[in-house]
């Protein structure tokens, strides 16, 4: 039986109340017992999680492949922790970007992952100039964007897009704030696509939402059509899905594998799935977390990212994931999905982790 002890009160930085939510970045400053996750991120093919210490510890198959230079080969579902950085509060991982929120509003950020001896990731993070109030941050491909405590939005890296929101086509490092939104409480970025749920509950988004830009791009922000106020909004390689307050999840974009809940290439108005408390979203495949902490996927599986026994079949409706209870947050990449339980574990599926949830995340 686990051992339960008292815990000091956690602190929080201020954030913009969302209508049925209100997103925080909380520290843990005197965690009792094991060290254990207190968050979790994922992309393409990285894994992290952000642990009760203020530290963070990475998995996944890039990791795994990058240690060909270790004496021992990693395999997918070892974590190990970033060495050099402590007091984190927020992880968010990107298709090519790593982003730490710190204790205080700093944010650290990366484009280079890899190992280096003895299964240490090496990991060069720089603080991002110019944000010291930041109360989220979320990284996609080759961008990044904060919300800071006014309900403002800065975001930098590559607009080829126009995912930064901004007129510029040329990638910009300072951050830079997106005009006309009006203060934000959720900003949630993809690979070349973000999107933000305003302080009244709307869903705006900017960029491609095709996965790449070949198709024209779109910088200037977009309302999604949304019934009911969203609350929670998770952005994908060519498609996203809202949450709202009736708990229901409405997504659009790319369908080619039924990622948005519905038969390939069929796009209704109706909601995906009602009842969920959490939405989630990986290359080509969604997933949400029920109100009674179960979850349900859909989409490709063909590396068993549903969950499901049936890998290698798409499933546009949502099916539930068997044998798993107790789930408190997701997070999905291309190919794999992953679940923090209750009990401080980190379950992942798809890939190299299995078709099943039965495996835990080894150094968790």
């Amino acid at each position: 039986m686990p051992h339960h002890t008292t815990r000091s009160p956690a602190r929080c930085l201020p954030a913009v109340a969302l209508i049925g939510l209100s997103l925080t970045a909380c520290s843990d400053p005197s965690p009792d017992g094991p060290v254990h996750p207190t968050q979790i991120a994922a992309a393409r093919d990285v894994a992290c999680a952000r642990m009760s210490d203020g530290t963070v510890r990475c998995w996944g198959r890039l990791l795994s492949a990058n240690s060909l230079f270790e004496r021992r080969r990693l395999q997918a579902h070892e974590a190990v922790v970033v060495p050099g950085l402590a007091s984190v509060s927020h992880v968010s991982v990107g298709d090519g970007t790593v982003c730490a929120l710190m204790l205080g509003g700093a944010v650290q950020c990366t484009s280079q992952i890899g190992f280096i001896a003895r299964a240490r990731l090496a990991a060069d993070f720089s603080a991002v100039a110019g944000l010291n109030d930041v109360v989220q941050v979320s990284a996609g491909a080759d961008h990044a964007c904060a919300r800071r405590a006014s309900g403002a939005l800065h975001c930098w890296g590559d607009n080829s897009c126009g995912q930064r929101g901004d007129a510029a086509i040329t990638e910009r490092t300072p951050p830079t704030q997106v005009p006309s939104l009006g203060a934000i409480g959720q900003v949630a970025s993809g690979s070349v696509r973000t999107c933000a749920v305003t302080s009244r509950g709307s869903a705006i988004c900017w960029g491609s939402n095709v996965g790449s830009c070949s198709e024209g791009r779109r910088g200037r922000p977009e309302a999604l059509d949304v019934a009911g106020d969203v609350t929670q909004i998770s952005v994908g390689a060519s498609h996203a899905c809202a949450l709202t307050a009736r708990n229901e999840v409405f997504c659009s974009g790319a369908n080619s594998d039924g990622q948005l809940g519905f038969p390939a290439y069929e796009s209704p108005s109706r909601p995906t799935l009602v009842g969920a408390a959490e939405v989630a979203v990986g290359a080509d495949h969604s997933c949400a977390r029920m109100m009674d902490s179960t979850v349900r996927c859909w989409g490709a599986n063909d590396q068993g990212q549903l969950g499901t026994i049936t890998r290698g079949e798409d499933q546009p409706d949502p099916t539930p994931v068997p044998s798993l209870v107790g789930v408190v947050e997701l997070a999905l990449g291309t190919g794999y999905s992953c679940a923090r339980l209750a009990d401080h574990s980190v379950r992942c599926w798809g890939f190299s982790f299995g078709s099943a949830p039965s495996g835990r995340i080894v150094g968790l």
